[in-house]
């Protein structure tokens, strides 16, 4: 993305797409001799991120904010940490919430002058509703934020509903980015990212190869956020319950969230 960014921004500017190493040269990452190979070479391949600007070895990114300011805005959207794949707690994502464009953060997020945040345990349905009316990008980094949360609070309608909304809102990413070909292909990625919603076994844990013998959070994709019966099937696969003994658990499961939906039902309308 910041790469993609600067060269549009750059092309912008001189009428030619740069080099590798014209970009080594105007915005160096250190201040020793500019080299052919380098963090742009790295930010191409997607291999690593250059320091922060405020930082003593920021010096790539302070020029680049003194040149194109918009790409170094781009570069702190809350938006990357909210629409990747790595997994995030609830209070990862609220404390994203927190850092969304102020517009955003006050639907949300309640902000006190003690410096005490609080995410009200609200109406789900109601915050995408007032988000996506919103119109705006701000507001999509919002939509993209509700549909995170949903997904950790399992709540597939919710989560249905904000990415039904997300795509029509997806035009936006154009003006925001700055970049036809990065808004297209980014576009592309929300689509396929949240087409589905991933079943997350509450407080369930396994040991996964490769991740060090650390427990690791029961998460499987489910194929369609509607697919009760496959999440049922999901759960029943990892407890090791017998397809008999399931129905009986699917049946006992869909009572209690048709009884939630009906006293969520009830608290809207007592509102309205």
């Amino acid at each position: 993305m910041l790469y993609t960014l600067t060269v549009a921004a750059y092309q912008a500017e001189r009428g030619v797409a740069p080099r590798l190493a014209d970009l080594n040269r105007e915005f160096p990452a250190s201040a020793a001799q500019p080299r052919s190979s380098g963090a742009w070479n790295r930010a191409k391949a997607g291999q690593g991120l250059p320091r922060n600007a405020e930082a003593p070895q920021g010096l790539l990114m302070r020029r680049l904010e003194d040149r194109y300011p918009h790409v170094v805005e781009s570069y702190r959207w809350p938006l990357w940490k909210l629409a990747g794949r790595a997994p995030l707690t609830l209070a990862e994502i609220h404390w994203l919430m927190v850092e969304l464009p102020v517009g955003v953060q006050r639907i949300l997020i309640s902000v006190f002058p003690n410096g005490r945040f609080w995410r009200p345990s609200g109406d789900l349905h109601a915050d995408v509703e007032m988000i996506a009316s919103l119109g705006t990008f701000d507001g999509l980094m919002g939509l993209v934020a509700l549909l995170r949360e949903a997904e950790m609070v399992q709540d597939p309608r919710a989560h249905g509903r904000a990415y039904a909304l997300m795509l029509t809102q997806l035009h936006l990413l154009g003006k925001a980015f700055g970049s036809f070909h990065l808004s297209g292909a980014f576009a592309q990625f929300l689509r396929e990212r949240f087409a589905s919603m991933e079943l997350i076994l509450q407080g369930a844990y396994e040991l996964v190869p490769g991740h060090g013998g650390r427990l690791t959070q029961v998460r499987f994709m489910l194929p369609n956020r509607f697919d009760e019966e496959a999440a049922l099937r999901f759960r029943a696969d990892w407890t090791g319950i017998q397809s008999s003994d399931a129905d009986e658990i699917w049946r006992l499961w869909r009572a209690a969230n048709d009884q939630q939906r009906a006293a969520a039902g009830r608290r809207l309308n007592s509102r309205r």
